[in-house]
């Protein structure tokens, strides 16, 4: 039976068992099979789709990317202790049966990539079935070391209320001088 760690920054491991499920999602959305609450999982990350030669791990076009074995992970074959990674969160992957190696060769490139921690295999009353399952993440939430923003635009930097308060006062300030002024002047003519 397949089985799916997933490492969730400061929680506990989570173990899910799947047998035989055609397809099984993953992401941060509640309406995937297995639903992990964390900022760098997309809200439909990625799916394990069954085949002849076992699970393969397909990425949904998420933003920060879906990794096994350090590489790319594109239509990927799962065997036997394969490390995966979804954005920041790590995963590991097992199955008791001898699985095909992963379908291409991890690049010299994306080596780098940070490979799962070492965890002891789960034990059948620490699996966790039905297949909906929901991660909590911490109450803080901390951006990772290697964060990444891709975003076109800037970050906007929070405003302080008393320096709006302060421009406010000021704008009103000028635009009571500029009436007094016309009146003033208003008067002259007159």
């Amino acid at each position: 039976m397949p089985k799916l760690t997933i490492f969730v920054p400061d929680q506990e491991p989570l173990k899910v068992a799947f047998e035989d499920e055609a397809e099984v999602s993953i992401g941060r959305a509640e309406d995937n099979d297995i639903a992990v609450d964390h900022p760098s999982i997309s809200s439909h990350h990625a799916k394990l789709v069954l085949g002849a030669g076992g699970y393969t791990l397909v990425d949904l076009d998420s933003t920060n990317g879906t990794f096994v074995d350090g590489g790319l992970a594109d239509n990927t074959v799962l065997g036997q202790g394969a490390k995966i990674v979804f954005g920041q969160v790590d995963a590991l992957y097992e199955t008791e049966e001898a699985a095909a190696p992963a379908s291409s060769p991890a690049p010299a490139a994306a080596a780098a990539t940070r490979p799962a921690p070492a965890a002891a295999a789960p034990s059948d009353e620490e699996i966790v079935r039905p297949m909906a399952v929901r991660a909590e993440i911490s109450s803080t939430s901390n951006r990772p070391a290697n964060f990444k923003n891709l975003s076109p635009m800037p970050a906007r930097k929070k405003k302080d209320a008393a320096a709006q308060l302060i421009a406010f006062v000021g704008f009103i300030g000028a635009l009571a001088c500029i009436a007094l002024i016309g009146a003033v002047l208003t008067m002259k003519i007159s």
